[in-house]
This record gives structure tokens, sequence and C-alpha cells, in this order.
């Protein structure tokens, strides 16, 4: 028996009807993806033509930082990180490849904290040195620096408050060499304390603060 030709319109128009909206909904989808598109072409182009020249001194800090943060990591583990490293290529090689028979499949980011947390106190009293050795160079260059500028020989920069830097050296020196912390010293008698002491400090686990 022959089909309602009322029927066939309706399906027909039906049909048409989807494909139209298919085409809407098509082309909706391809404005979002190209705008998606452009908007990351705009982004690409802001990161590589910053309108500052030179960015932040700790930007690049940041920038790797933000993943290990993201992966379990805060500032207070900075010590205990540094540390970790500071054991050599092949034990945290060895470490991590322990740490990931567990978990085969997972970032290698994340493995960090459960690495640290299983030997955490060794490791922080190990960044701790290694932190006070990095400033103790830093401060002999900015001192013998000073020394080779300094060609009048006039010393009366050493009846000047000490530095902040001093401060927090000497500080760090009298906990890592478990003595009294000096107090109200001008910026020569800081410097000579610095010199005296800065050769007798050596990596103790139990200086750990």
């Amino acid at each position: 028996m022959p089909s309602d030709p009322t029927r066939q319109v309706r399906r027909a128009n039906a049909r048409a009807d989807t494909k139209e909206r298919a085409h809407v909904l098509a082309a909706k989808l391809e404005r979002n993806i190209a705008a998606t598109a452009d908007q990351r072409a705009v982004l690409t182009k802001a990161f590589e033509h910053p309108i500052v020249v030179e960015p932040h001194r700790d930007h690049h800090a940041y920038t790797l930082g933000a993943d290990a943060f993201y992966c379990g990591l805060a500032t207070g583990d900075a010590h205990a990180m540094m540390g970790l490293m500071s054991t050599g290529p092949a034990n945290v090689a060895r470490l991590l490849l322990d740490a990931a028979k567990a978990a085969p499949n997972i970032y290698v980011t994340r493995l960090w904290p459960r690495i640290i947390d299983a030997n955490r106190d060794e490791y922080e009293a190990r960044g701790r040195y290694v932190s006070w050795q990095r400033r103790w160079a830093r401060y002999k260059e900015d001192h013998d620096d000073f020394v080779d500028r300094n060609s009048s020989g006039d010393d009366s920069w050493r009846d000047l408050h000490m530095t902040s830097g001093q401060r927090h050296l000497v500080q760090d020196s009298a906990v890592m060499l478990d003595i009294d912390i000096p107090e109200a010293m001008t910026r020569g008698r800081a410097h000579d304390w610095l010199m005296r002491h800065g050769a007798n400090v050596v990596y103790r686990k139990g200086a750990v603060s």
C-alpha cells in the first residue's frame, strides 16, 4: 500500500530540520574551536613578545616551581629537595627507580614528595648545609670584591651596623655550629666572626632546626 504523502512530507521536513540543526551545531563548534585557537595564538605571542622586556628575576623559578607545587611540594620542602639533590645523580636515580616500582605510570614529579618523606630529616639537614655553603661563598665573593674596590684602605665601614645578609649568615652559622648567636655586632665585628667561624661549619645531621 502506498505511503501517505503527508507522512512522507513530514518525514522529509524532519530530516531537513535535523540536518539544518546539525549544520548550525557544527558551525557553532567550529567557531568555538577557532576562537580557542585564536586565543592560544594570542597567548603565544604574548609570551614570545612580552611588554616588559626583562621579566621578573624570579620568573623562571616561578614557572619551573609551579610543576613541583602542583605535584605536592611546597616552600617548606625546599631544603629537603636541595638536600636530596646533593646526594648525587646515581643515588637520586636509584631512589626514583625504587619509588617508580610501586607506581610505574605516575607522573615523575609526583614521586619527589614520597622520596623526601621517606628520609626527610636527613635531606633537610643536607639542604640547610648546602644552602649555607652557597650563602657563605656569595658573602666571601662580595667581600673580596669590596676589598679590591676599596683601594684607599678606608675601614670606616667596620663601625657601621651589620648588614641584613651578615645577620642571617651569622645566625645560620651559629645554628650549624650549635653555639650561641652573637648579638649587637658592628659590620666589622660580624665580618671577623664570620671569617673566624665559617671554616668550622661542616655538615651535621643534628643541625636541623
